[in-house]
């Protein structure tokens, strides 16, 4: 009777020993990166660069708590783009979207611009009522590729802001400030986090080093980043 009280205890120690030694190892963070040009690290003048992907990405592993890094970007990415993505199940190197978010804890999105800017082309955006439709087709497609994440991850899902390239009383600066509310709105009822990105539009100069472009050069990028880790 003895020897086995003797067994519990020991059992008992070594599974308290255990517990406590996994309970003091960090978690790993799995990041995947989804979206357009912003979130590929598109700069100035068209070319691939370093972004704000990047630079978290970099931090993390910085301060060895990156666990993996997964890229699903691409220039011309639209909102219609990343729910069908997941459901084709897009393979990047040598791995899957399904996969990379079923096994990520941290997730950021840009999308948007490229549907605003089309949807701005072909349409009269004069009329307030035109403008109301244009972004309330733009969230609903977003609300479709929520859904679609959701079916593989349930961590925090950090939406990306855009910062206001066009001149300032211009229409179009008017509906890109609107489409960035909109955002904030559908952030907080769909338990998203919003990244606010309106500090860059003061002060473009520093950013902008190409006029016939909207993409910024690293310094934009690293203000994008900082927005970033003021949330995360």
């Amino acid at each position: 009777m003895k020897k086995i009280i003797k067994l519990l205890v020991l059992l008992l120690i070594s599974l308290s020993v255990y517990f406590i030694y996994n309970s003091k190892k960090e978690v790993k963070i799995n990041y995947v990166s989804i979206g357009d040009g912003f979130a590929s690290g598109i700069n100035s003048y068209h070319q691939k660069s370093y972004g704000y992907s990047d630079y978290l990405k970099d931090y993390l592993k910085k301060e060895k708590k990156l666990g993996s890094y997964s890229n699903f970007t691409y220039e011309d990415m639209m909102t219609k783009d990343i729910q069908k993505d997941i459901i084709l199940n897009v393979h990047n190197k040598n791995e899957n979207i399904k996969r990379a978010l079923r096994e990520s804890n941290l997730l950021t999105i840009s999308v948007g611009i490229n549907d605003l800017i089309y949807e701005m082309d072909v349409n009269n955006v004069e009329s307030p009522v035109i403008q109301e439709k244009i972004l309330t087709k733009i969230v609903d497609k977003l609300t479709l590729d929520i859904k679609e994440i959701r079916k593989y991850y349930s961590g925090d899902i950090y939406l990306i802001g855009y910062y206001n390239f066009y001149p300032q009383n211009s229409v179009e600066r008017k509906i890109l400030d609107k489409l960035n509310r909109k955002y904030q709105q559908f952030c907080g009822k769909n338990n998203l986090i919003f990244i606010d990105n309106s500090n860059l539009s003061n002060r473009l100069f520093n950013y902008l080093e190409n006029p016939n472009s909207f993409y910024p050069n690293i310094n934009g990028y690293e203000q994008i980043y900082q927005n970033i880790m003021r949330e995360l």
